[in-house]
């Protein structure tokens, strides 16, 4: 729900917070995926929200053009996966992960996903329902 918050999606928040009341059973964790831009490769200069990101991470899906630099800042038993240069294979694993109740993070060098082809990738996983925030990265 939190997530579903930061994302600016109230209604979807208030659903999923509905739905847990109504339940008897435990409600499994609702993945998400956090897209972060790394900006030019300088660690203090991610934001706190990408620190933030890189530290509840369960999936790293990394460029290879991330320096370890700011790999090192991520949770360390979180699992790093090289991202798919193919647009489709890229959404398909983070749907995949993500609706695993995993929390993905998708990162790639500048201020990414801002600009097309990336920039529709959020509004993919949306409508797939699950709860996605870009987060840009400092050039």
């Amino acid at each position: 729900m939190p997530q579903l918050l930061r994302t600016g999606q109230p209604e979807a928040a208030e659903q999923a917070f509905q739905s847990a009341l109504r339940s008897s059973q435990d409600t499994p964790a609702a993945g998400s995926v956090m897209l972060v831009g790394a900006g030019n490769g300088d660690p203090g200069l991610l934001t706190l929200k990408a620190l933030r990101a890189l530290n509840q991470a369960d999936l790293l899906v990394c460029d290879a053009a991330i320096g370890t630099a700011v790999l090192a800042l991520a949770r360390r038993d979180a699992t790093r996966v090289p991202m798919p240069t193919d647009e489709e294979a890229r959404r398909a694993l983070l749907i995949q992960h993500a609706s695993t109740g995993q929390r993905v993070v998708c990162l790639k060098p500048g201020n990414a996903f801002q600009r097309a082809p990336d920039n529709r990738l959020p509004r993919e996983l949306m409508a797939q329902g699950i709860a996605c925030e870009v987060i840009r990265g400092v050039t």
